[in-house]
């Protein structure tokens, strides 16, 4: 509950939703790979704005398990029918681009969350 008081989620909800826009609009136009492998992740950039919306999107995911509430109004809202188009693509589009693993360390298990950019999977192809 602390945590839902102190951030404002519907700034991060629009950021989101806005980032992955700037990212499609830049896709039609998608850099080949050796090129994106040289393009700047400066923040400014459509990359950089997209690694911005990747810790937004980890960030709800971590948060999400200690508050259940998160997970249910921001994660799993794109599987609902009365979501804004915008909000379900964009929430989409990073469920299917962020993953995670389990790591032990020190007898302790950790989730570690991590990205698969669009550019590494054009790679793969």
């Amino acid at each position: 509950q602390r945590v839902r008081l102190s951030l404002d989620f519907s700034l991060i909800r629009e950021r989101i939703v806005w980032v992955h826009q700037k990212y499609e609009e830049e896709q039609s136009g998608l850099l080949l790979p050796t090129k994106f492998l040289q393009k700047s992740m400066k923040p400014e950039s459509v990359y950089g704005q997209l690694k911005e919306g990747f810790k937004l999107y980890i960030l709800l995911k971590k948060l999400s398990k200690y508050d259940r509430g998160i997970s249910r109004t921001f994660l799993d809202a794109h599987q609902e029918t009365t979501v804004e188009p915008s909000v379900a693509e964009a929430f989409s589009f990073f469920d299917q681009m962020v993953v995670s693993i389990e790591v032990k360390v020190h007898d302790q298990l950790s989730i570690v969350y991590f990205p698969l950019h669009p550019g590494h999977t054009q790679l793969a192809e």
